[in-house]
């Protein structure tokens, strides 16, 4: 998500103002698990502990139900999921000229070995190995990148 867009959703759910289009589009892009735990992670900072916990959850529900109504999506469509980089690889494949592409279960793999705990499998490495390593660095960039 943009930091503009950022700014406007955080200001809807903490203040008072509305959400471009443009704005909502991000928001359902960035997912409804990540919008939760947005709200959830920014109540816990200190500067935050007055507000209203209710009031923000009521905020923050209409935020989203708005934006998905303006997007025309169901609220619990499949947009409201997390997208990350590697449940989208076409994109970083394309950006970065790669000439292959790792199937979906690798890319999770790797995705999680990098940014969480677990191992990568001989036949993922073998996949890594060809996808090769601007690509590898790409995504691992495009992933850190990513405001989620």
């Amino acid at each position: 998500m943009s930091l503009a867009c950022s700014r406007e959703v955080f200001t809807s759910i903490f203040y008072t103002g509305a959400i471009t289009k443009k704005c909502c589009g991000e928001l359902m892009v960035f997912g409804k698990v990540c919008h939760d735990a947005f709200v959830k992670k920014t109540l816990e900072d200190p500067l935050y502990k007055d507000l209203s916990k209710s009031t923000i959850a009521k905020k923050s529900i209409q935020t989203w139900n708005t934006c998905a109504s303006v997007i025309n999506i169901s609220p619990s469509s499949s947009a409201s999921r997390v997208i990350s980089p590697a449940e989208n690889p076409d994109l970083i494949i394309k950006e970065n000229n790669c000439k292959t592409k790792m199937e979906l279960p690798c890319a999770r793999e790797v995705f999680t070995s990098i940014f969480k705990t677990g191992a990568v499998t001989k036949k993922c490495c073998g996949e890594l190995k060809v996808l090769g390593k601007v690509c590898h660095d790409a995504f691992v960039k495009k992933t850190l990148e990513d405001p989620i």
